[in-house]
């Protein structure tokens, strides 16, 4: 324990900023008090899990993560098994359901995955950057919370619940008038259903069924689809049933006795349509799943009726899943429409050139009348980024490109529908969709491919907060923008190599994040020589006001802590 944020409502009108200070004996004292309380007291309910092998899991196996209860220190899980025991005792079920559902939220905030964002000066969730970021700067969020203080406590989390009930009771949109947000209440609307206890017996107005389970094993017997409309998977993206298998364990504990979807042990299915490493599943695999799927789903549609989903890649040749399983299924693109999906600020994209939209198709059963469409991609994409623009949204060239490879998709499924065998091998089926894409891409100019639609946009440096310059940083982060951009000209080492040696992962234009503090330390001490030429008075300057990277460039130039040798060596005792 190094720092410790807190509040003081009596001291806060002569202060300025956040109040920040050093653990004292106090505060080491009722850490280890927690510990010894959650000893001493039996029958919590805590998880004691095993990690399962998996794409996203293999991180936390790497630091020595056995069991989920492992990623929270033992006042963590005194405070967790306390609050959940109480919630396990509300009497009334849709009570206690709304607030386990609170406490899954709030899981999020309450582990040693947790970092401190030293820019916000928060808390940032361990799934900010989709994935199991392990780090060295951990971060314990006070367990309940303060009123109007802060984020991430239980009572922020039962706040945030109870604006999303009252928006179903009261749901609004939101205009934007001379750059301010306005609510615009719906008169008349609520977001409500009656459950149903099957697809049969949705007939009457506002039902709604829901079932956790694989949708190929939807009874469909005697159902007309109105439409379908779907988010599938894309492909060989996050592994989310990995993630939530965090919350789930705990969920379990909860919710088993009354739902048969939590007595099983993850929340991961062997019928899931993923492309996952671990599981030895590639492009086929997903593709004929997907196929499976579109063919039953459409096959229920009433005449006409509008089979519509969403997907998002950069790269036209993850598409071929798609363009294989809408054939398949009989089905034909009318329009591929662009739609905000992702918050550009988000950490796991932020600064990275990926795109923040969506492609919605637009698909209906083949032989009914079909609109006028463009066929030049160039237009397409001019179009949709137009359409954009005018809606108050900064397109990217990483959006530019994934809309392209939407547009690809739509004309490659119109261009194949007249010829389609769905009843060739998977790999025929493949190679003709990757024939088609490829003469698409041969169409297009490459000067457009290659060249910004959309104007660049000059960033503002970010600044620390003030008061915050002494706080410890990050020791996984080092600034890639400036390191890609200088490290050709000035060393004999491509900035390619040292990505690999590193094995970094991307996060953001700003940082990047080493996965190995073993192979960060050792590649960096063997590579002192080659960076020497970094300690010159102008370069050292220009780094160092980028908070991020200074720790990491100290090491850069020789300047190598001596806890830093001891920490790779723990790490590979572990391993």
């Amino acid at each position: 324990m190094w720092a410790i944020e807190y509040h003081c409502e009596h001291c806060k009108p002569s202060h300025t900023g956040r109040f920040f200070k050093a653990p004292d004996g106090q505060d080491l004292a009722r850490f280890i008090q927690g510990a010894k309380l959650l000893h001493e007291t039996n029958g919590l309910p805590i998880p004691n899990d095993e990690i399962p092998d998996g794409d996203e899991t293999a991180r936390l196996h790497r630091w020595g993560y056995r069991r989920y209860r492992e990623m929270f220190n033992d006042r963590q899980l005194l405070g967790l098994g306390l609050l959940l025991r109480q919630i396990l005792a509300v009497p009334g079920p849709t009570e206690r359901e709304a607030l386990l559902t609170v406490f899954s939220d709030f899981l999020r905030y309450q582990n040693m995955l947790c970092r401190y964002d030293t820019y916000a000066l928060k808390c940032q969730d361990i799934f900010s950057v989709h994935g199991f970021p392990v780090g060295l700067v951990q971060c314990e969020n006070n367990l309940l919370g303060l009123p109007k203080v802060g984020a991430g406590g239980f009572r922020h989390f039962i706040e945030k619940y109870l604006r999303a009930k009252d928006y179903c009771t009261h749901p609004f949109e939101t205009r934007v008038d001379n750059g301010r947000n306005r609510k615009v209440c719906v008169s008349g609307e609520r977001i409500e259903a009656r459950f149903a206890s099957s697809a049969a017996d949705t007939r009457e107005q506002r039902s709604a069924w829901l079932q956790a389970g694989p949708a190929g094993d939807v009874d469909l017997a005697g159902v007309r689809l109105d439409g379908v409309f779907t988010d599938p998977p894309y492909f060989d993206n996050v592994q989310y049933a990995e993630l939530m298998d965090f919350c789930f364990v705990w969920l379990r504990l909860g919710l088993a006795a009354d739902h048969s979807e939590f007595r099983v042990a993850s929340t991961r299915h062997a019928d899931e349509l993923t492309g996952n490493i671990s599981m030895a599943r590639g492009p086929e695999h997903f593709g004929e799943g997907l196929s499976q799927v579109f063919q039953r789903y459409a096959a229920a549609l009433k005449p006409g009726a509008p089979f519509v989903f969403t997907y998002h890649h950069n790269d036209p040749f993850v598409y071929l899943p798609i363009v294989v399983a809408v054939l398949d299924a009989q089905l034909e693109c009318l329009a591929t429409l662009p739609a905000a999906a992702e918050m550009g600020a988000s950490l796991h994209i932020a600064g990275t050139g990926s795109s923040v939209l969506d492609s919605v198709f637009i698909c209906r059963p083949m032989g009914g009348t079909r609109p006028v469409q463009l066929l030049d991609l160039r237009e397409l994409v001019e179009h949709d980024v137009a359409a954009m623009q005018a809606g108050g949204v900064r397109v990217t060239d990483g959006d530019c490109r994934c809309l392209m490879a939407g547009h690809m998709a739509h004309l490659a499924i119109n261009a194949l529908r007249r010829t389609w065998d769905a009843a060739a091998p998977i790999a025929k089926r493949f190679l003709a969709a990757r024939k088609t894409i490829d003469g698409l891409l041969a169409s297009v100019d490459p000067v457009f491919i290659s060249s910004p639609i959309s104007p660049p946009v000059q960033k503002q440096p970010r600044r620390r907060p003030k008061g915050t310059e002494l706080l410890p940083l990050h020791p996984f982060e080092v600034g890639s923008d400036y390191l890609a951009s200088h490290i050709d000209e000035m060393v004999d080492v491509t900035f390619a190599d040292i990505q690999s040696q590193f094995l970094m992962m991307p996060r953001g234009q700003n940082f990047i994040e080493f996965e190995s503090f073993q192979g960060a330390y050792e590649v960096l001490k063997r590579e002192t020589d080659a960076f020497a030429r970094f300690n010159d008075e102008t370069v050292w300057k220009a780094l160092e006001r980028n908070a991020l990277v200074f720790v990491v460039v100290r090491t850069i130039l020789g300047v190598s802590p001596p806890e830093w040798a001891e920490l790779a060596k723990a790490e590979r005792d572990v391993s």
